[in-house]
């Protein structure tokens, strides 16, 4: 009961982390540009998501659903990140910004390939 118990506290704790940034993309919004901010975390924060969330479902560790929820909550909001970051970053940082988000997304498809193909 306590372990689900201080999951949840956990789950409740990382959702404000996730939505810290949001003040941040006001900004960008209300400006309509990116300023001086970088979208290297935002990317990278992703990548973490991902790899968490992968982990945390039930075929790959069981008994881990809520690392799973939480991950995958924080991953879609930092797509949303990502994605209001590249439609107002000026198109040299926008080239950048995409070339890391392409390669976080084959760094996570290879692990969770190499992932699933090896034997447990």
């Amino acid at each position: 009961m306590l372990h689900l118990f201080f999951g949840i506290l956990g789950n409740v704790t990382g959702m404000f982390l996730f939505l810290a940034p949001v003040v941040t993309f006001r900004r960008i919004i209300k400006s309509k540009s990116t300023e001086e901010f970088s979208g290297v975390p935002y990317n990278m924060t992703l990548l973490n998501c991902l790899l968490s969330a992968w982990y945390g479902l039930p075929f790959v560790s069981p008994h881990n659903m809520l690392v799973s929820t939480i991950s995958g909550t924080g991953a879609a909001l930092e797509a949303v990140y990502v994605a209001i970051f590249l439609f107002y970053a000026p198109k040299k940082q926008r080239a950048k910004m995409l070339g890391l988000l392409m390669l976080v997304l084959i760094v996570f498809a290879i692990v969770a390939l190499v992932l699933s193909l090896s034997p447990p």
